[in-house]
Order: structure tokens, then C-alpha cells, then sequence
């Protein structure tokens, strides 16, 4: 991954330390020169010590970047996921790509959309052998939508979704719903949705998103009565009675 990357990260670090969105500001002026002196030092030392880190060290470090990630501080599993993809020290294939998905999802969950936009290029760059692959292509066409790269979303989409290279689950459809949405493509994001059915976990999220659609075309009576059955089915799910232990109806 690029220089600029590991500058990035740095930054990130060190102005999520402001107490206000104008501190940010004045904090990345006031210290940018800093920053630059801090990332030629960071730099130096990583490429000095770089294949240093023996296997066993890397898993301890790969749990407690995961536990960083599950405890929702994105910020410290960011740079941990990024130091073991760049050190190349994980020896197991399947950590190694958990680090490089979790490097992106850490980046995306921060907002940091250009740098997870990064990442998980890296990972659609390393084809279908990639255990991750699918959820990649995913994500980055989320990326694309939100960052309003319509021209990026469409080659992706039309190259791996359309082609059916990437079988499109009820996850795919719903972040194509969306991404379409974004992208003021009213009619195909509704036919998105409604593709979902009800015995989908992402049912009720789809629905309501449905109704936001409705809302934004001026259908307000439609959007209300789909957002009242969708209240009511909830409700009506919360007060059936528990299954069995082991039942896989969930």
C-alpha cells in the first residue's frame, strides 16, 4: 500500500485527538509540518525493522487489532491491521486476509472512504483466490456510491454483478439498493429493495429504506402505510414465543 496511506493513518491519529471540528482544522495546520517530520521517522524506522516481527508476535497482535475492531475503536485497529499488512510478518493465509478485510472495514466505519477505497482494491486486485473476494467487490461499489464515483460503480458492476461473477445475495442487492439510491437512481434502488424478502435478515432494513424512497418521491401516504406494516410485523416478531435451543429456524 501506498506511502500516502501510512501518512493518512497517521494523521488520522493525531487530529482524532481535537475537541471540536474547528480544533480539527486549526490542529492539521498548526502541526502538518510535525506530522511530515513524524511519518519520515515512521517510515525510516518501519522500513528498518520491516520482516522483523516474527509469526507468533504477529498473532498476538492480529487478536488485539481484532478486539480493537470489535470493541468499535476503529482508529487503533486501523493502524494495527495496517502495520501486519505491510510487514508481510503473518505467516497463515487466512489471517493475513482477515487483516486486509478488516483493514478496509476499519478505514470505512471511520468515514476514511479514499483509503478503504485503497484497501479493498488491494484485495479485488488479488482475484476470485481471495476468501474475500465477493465482499470486496461489495464494498467498494459502497464506496463508489457514497463517494459519487459513478463511473468506477458501473465498470465494477457491470464487470463482476451483472456478469454474475459475484453472485448478488441479499447483502449485494441491499448495498446495490442503496449505492443506486445515493446515486438518485430512484427506480432500480426500489426494485432492489423489494427483491429482498421477508424471511431476510436485511428485510426490515430494506423496507424502511423503501420508505425513504417513497418519501422522496412525495408518496408520503405509501410511505407511511409501509412504515406502519413494517412496525407492526416487528412488534408482532418480538412477542413470538422463543424456539428451541439448536432450532435452525432463527
Amino acid at each position: 500500500m501506498r506511502r500516502w496511506a501510512c501518512f493518512s493513518l497517521l494523521a488520522l491519529s493525531l487530529t482524532a485527538q481535537a475537541a471540536s471540528p474547528a480544533k480539527d482544522l486549526e490542529g492539521v495546520s498548526v502541526r502538518i509540518g510535525g506530522v511530515e517530520a513524524s511519518l519520515r521517522a515512521l517510515d525510516e524506522d518501519f522500513s528498518a525493522r520491516k520482516g522483523l516481527m516474527g509469526s507468533g508476535e504477529a498473532r498476538m497482535r492480529y487478536t488485539e487489532a481484532v478486539y480493537y475492531y470489535l470493541v468499535e475503536d476503529f482508529g487503533k485497529a486501523a493502524r494495527s491491521f495496517f502495520t501486519l499488512v505491510e510487514s508481510g510478518a503473518l505467516t497463515e493465509d487466512t489471517l493475513l486476509a482477515d487483516s486486509e478485510w478488516f483493514l478496509g472495514e476499519s478505514l470505512f466505519e471511520l468515514g476514511s472512504f479514499t483509503l478503504a477505497e485503497e484497501a479493498y482494491q488491494n484485495i479485488i486486485d488479488q482475484g476470485f483466490e481471495h476468501p474475500l473476494f465477493a465482499d470486496a467487490v461489495r464494498r467498494q461499489l459502497e464506496v463508489y456510491g457514497i463517494t459519487g464515483q459513478a463511473d468506477r460503480f458501473y465498470s465494477l458492476y457491470n464487470s463482476y454483478v451483472v456478469t454474475n461473477r459475484v453472485q448478488p445475495n441479499d447483502l449485494i442487492v441491499y448495498t446495490l439498493a442503496k449505492s443506486f439510491y445515493r446515486q438518485g437512481d430512484l427506480l432500480r434502488a426500489k426494485s432492489l429493495f423489494t427483491d429482498i424478502q421477508v424471511d431476510s435478515p436485511l428485510y426490515g432494513k430494506a423496507r424502511y429504506f423503501l420508505g425513504t424512497v417513497r418519501v422522496v418521491e412525495n408518496n408520503f401516504e405509501s410511505a407511511i402505510d409501509l412504515l406502519d406494516a413494517e412496525s407492526r410485523t416487528r412488534r408482532q416478531r418480538r412477542v413470538l414465543p422463543l424456539r428451541p435451543v439448536g432450532s435452525s429456524a432463527l
